[in-house]
């Protein structure tokens, strides 16, 4: 779980790294593609040095890492920077056409009003002319005036209608207009009374700060969190082993006592020797002859050490301190190397003394 969230912040860290790379690049005329590729190429050189800063520090890899955070910081920022002007050159261009349209509508609103001013006075007119003409005598005599008056008096009304169906239009559209002339910056300036300018200087540079440390985090995270601490395993005592070191010893220096060279006796004769003196743990034979090897008493096959009881004492100098020092999983060849190194030292000094 723990790996694939390393992994997956790696991978955000370098997608948002290199979007916002390229919104830096275009800015001087780079083509897209290039500027796609200029992205990867830094996010991916300064994933490198985290990780071989990492896996070997040094100061020159970390002086690179620095420097190659700071660019990316100050990249990443410029191209959120211009990401944000032309949202806003976007938005002033929107708020001068709806300016623009607001205008229209206004002048339209004023020439249907005086247009409707108009034909009031006309209408009124021909009311006038029409009340003037009461009497069945009358309308009779100028019958085709009366028509053609209450013709001209109902186009006008319909066109009065439609003018006004109109200008309520006009009039929903330009309340329905709104200015998008603030960014987010600017309402968070205002809201706590701060500078928009720096207030965008500062967010734009944290958010950076933390887009360039996504994927190095990640990185270090694999590589020096994928190993997890071993429990101790606790110490044998070997401090009572006296009596199977003193055997040990006896039988394995056989061919010392008797001149035959000085050579240990194999550990297949030495068990098959023992099984008929009581019998002797193959667990404790391997145990007592790694002691003996690291004590400089015996090489794998060789005797070094002729005298007895000076071979059993330093291999039981050998069993006391490691039952005192619990041994750890994966101590590995360089640990096995200075202990090595440590006894043989202390067996040179008793020695010369």
């Amino acid at each position: 779980m723990v790996k694939a969230l390393n992994v997956a912040l790696i991978i955000a860290g370098w997608f948002l790294e290199i979007f916002w790379y390229y919104f830096r690049f275009i800015q001087d005329g780079t083509g897209p593609e290039i500027a796609i590729i200029e992205g990867l190429a830094l996010t991916l050189f300064l994933s490198v040095v985290a990780y071989a800063r990492t896996v070997n520090p040094g100061w020159y890899k970390t002086a690179m890492f620095l420097l190659l955070c700071a660019y990316s910081i100050f990249c990443t920022s410029g191209g959120q920077a211009y990401n944000l002007n032309v949202k806003l050159n976007e938005s002033t261009t929107a708020n001068i056409e709806q300016t623009q349209a607001q205008r229209k509508a206004q002048i339209r609103v004023e020439s249907i009003d005086r247009q409707i001013s108009g034909m009031e006075t006309d209408l009124q007119s021909i009311r006038d002319q029409l009340q003037g003409i009461a009497s069945i005598e009358d309308r009779g005599l100028w019958r085709t005036t009366v028509a053609a008056a209450e013709v001209q008096q109902t186009d006008i009304l319909e066109r009065m209608e439609a003018l006004e169906l109109e200008k309520m239009s006009l009039d929903y559209i330009e309340v329905a207009t709104t200015r998008r002339d603030e960014n987010i910056y600017s309402y968070y300036g205002k809201l706590f009374n701060w500078s928009a300018d720096w207030l965008q200087i500062i967010l734009q540079t944290t958010f950076s700060l933390f887009i360039c440390l996504m994927a190095p985090f990640g990185i270090t995270a694999l590589t020096t969190g994928t190993t997890r601490a071993k429990p101790e395993r606790q110490a044998v005592d070997h401090s009572d082993w006296e009596d199977e070191v003193e055997q040990f010893v006896h039988v394995s220096w056989m061919q010392i006592r008797s001149a035959k060279g000085d050579s240990i006796i194999p550990r297949e004769v030495f068990l098959k020797h023992m099984e008929s003196h009581g019998g002797f743990s193959t667990y404790k034979y391997r145990e007592i002859k790694k002691a003996a090897i690291k004590a400089n008493v015996v090489d794998k096959t060789r005797i070094i050490v002729y005298d007895e009881s000076e071979a059993k004492r330093k291999i039981m100098e050998v069993l006391q301190w490691q039952s005192k020092e619990p041994r750890k999983h994966g101590s590995g060849s360089i640990t096995k190397s200075v202990q090595q190194g440590f006894f043989n030292l202390i067996s040179q000094v008793k020695q010369r003394r």
